[in-house]
């Protein structure tokens, strides 16, 4: 019994897994998980103004060589005092350990789609 592989079908599935991982459905994945971590950041954070709250924002940055890109997520904000804030009452750190759990899941579920297309 033989049985034929073509290895240029197999080729070119694993370059478009490659490019989904760190292309636009891995990006969908992060922003979506960052979404998380920021809305639970916004209700969790001190407010006395209402300002810092406010400026709490998520980021998806891809970034690297065109032949191995990086997708990262970052939550946070740009007001000066917010380190400051996160030093003594902590609000992004609490964020991501509540939705650590819901973040990997999203990531999961991503790669299986990706892997399985």
């Amino acid at each position: 019994m033989k049985i034929a592989v073509d290895a240029k079908e197999a080729e070119v599935k694993i370059t478009q897994v490659a490019d989904d991982l760190s292309g636009q459905p891995m990006v969908d994945a992060v922003d979506e998980a960052t979404a998380l971590i920021e809305y639970t950041a916004e209700d969790i954070v001190p407010v006395v103004t209402g300002l810092l709250r406010s400026t709490i924002e998520r980021e998806v940055i891809t970034k690297g060589a065109a032949d191995n890109p990086v997708t990262k997520g970052v939550v946070g904000s740009d007001l000066y005092y917010a380190p400051f804030v996160e030093a003594r009452k902590p609000f992004l750190a609490p964020a991501l350990e509540v939705n650590e759990v819901k973040v990997g899941k999203i990531i999961d579920a991503a790669v299986d789609r990706i892997v399985k297309e």
